[in-house]
């Protein structure tokens, strides 16, 4: 606002001053300059027939004494310097005087009219884009001030939020930073953003609260190949890490029935620990289940089973060497082995291909 006005004044004594140059060389400037300057030449011409005139009136008095003396020789000659001189003052009166008339006056008028053209473009342009600018930084002030208010309001409004952000256990406990799902415990991205100044991503768990006294479970998930030869009531054993030579009876609790968007299916079992046990939550273990259990089951190794056309055969020894092809029903299938419910009996010898036995 203080600036604007005073930078237009500028342009306009800049302009106002270079006009008046240009203005007074055009109408007197110009017109003294080549009066001075043919003067220096008229004047150049003077001085030198004023020598000679001198000279010839010296040489016309000391011939009618008809003797020159020593003092008249040496003021002869001085007058012959001086015309000698007249001569090339004038010779020089006129080159400058050309020059002057044919270069330096007509470039100096050609100077005075570009620098008055461009300072009154510059004036014009100033006159135009000076205030346009000074609106411009109003207007850009006025949106700052706009922009202020915004986030005074903001910030009223979050100094308000301040006290919901009091978080307030229910119950005593322990809190795990990050998000505590089924069958998982994971951090996520809490590290990005829990500091000082830090942006919390909306829709983020933060922590979790596990109370105290809460039992502990063990929780995983397990494929789709598991899921088929896991039953709901399962038991068997536990082992957690750093405690290797411990095991806890552990049995299911829950098994879901549709898995979850990594395509994996939850698990729940309970595991019975002693009351001074050191295993707290968040810590990582083992099961051990048992799948299905047959005391009288017949296996045997999966290679020497043949299958064709949905027929399964074993070759079995006979007691007088030779062998003989059975037709068998198999059952469950783990380690390599197969169980086989009908077509075998105890003791019998099955020969397994590429084995000795």
């Amino acid at each position: 606002e203080l600036t604007t006005p005073r930078d237009l004044e500028q342009k306009r004594l800049g302009f106002e001053r270079k006009k008046e140059a240009l203005d007074h060389f055009t109408q007197t400037g110009r017109e003294l300059e080549i009066e001075t300057a043919k003067d220096r030449l008229d004047g150049a011409k003077r001085n030198l027939s004023y020598f000679e005139e001198e000279l010839k009136q010296l040489l016309k008095m000391y011939e009618e004494d008809g003797t020159t003396e020593e003092t008249e020789e040496i003021i002869l000659k001085r007058q012959r310097a001086s015309v000698k001189s007249a001569q090339f003052a004038l010779k020089k009166a006129e080159q400058s005087t050309k020059w002057a008339l044919e270069k330096t006056i007509p470039r100096r008028a050609a100077d005075l009219q570009r620098d008055f053209d461009k300072t009154l473009l510059s004036y014009e342009t100033a006159k135009v884009n000076l205030p346009r600018t000074l609106q411009l930084k109003r207007l850009a002030v006025e949106k700052a001030q706009r922009n202020q208010i915004k986030a005074d309001k903001k910030l009223a409004e979050l100094e308000a939020d301040k006290k919901f952000f009091q978080i307030t256990a229910p119950a005593d406990g322990v809190i795990y930073y990050g998000e505590i799902d089924e069958d998982s415990w994971s951090l996520g991205s809490t590290s990005k953003y829990l500091f000082v100044d830090g942006s919390v991503p909306a829709n983020k768990p933060l922590m979790t609260l596990v109370q105290s006294g809460s039992p502990l479970a063990l929780h995983g998930s397990v494929g789709q190949a598991d899921r088929l030869e896991l039953p709901s009531n399962a038991s068997g054993t536990a082992t957690v890490n750093g405690l290797d030579d411990a095991t806890f009876p552990t049995a299911i609790t829950s098994l879901d029935n549709a898995p979850n968007g990594g395509g994996k299916y939850h698990v729940a079992m309970e595991v019975k620990l002693p009351a001074d046990t050191p295993i707290v939550g968040g810590m990582k273990g083992k099961a051990k289940l048992v799948t299905y259990r047959n005391e009288a089951a017949i296996i045997v190794p999966k290679t020497a089973i043949t299958t064709k056309d949905g027929k399964s055969t074993v070759e079995v020894k006979m007691a007088d060497g030779k062998s003989e092809t059975r037709e068998i029903k198999t059952g469950r299938r783990a380690n390599g082995n197969v169980e086989i419910i009908e077509g075998l009996a105890v003791d019998q010898v099955v020969i397994v291909p590429d084995s000795k036995k």
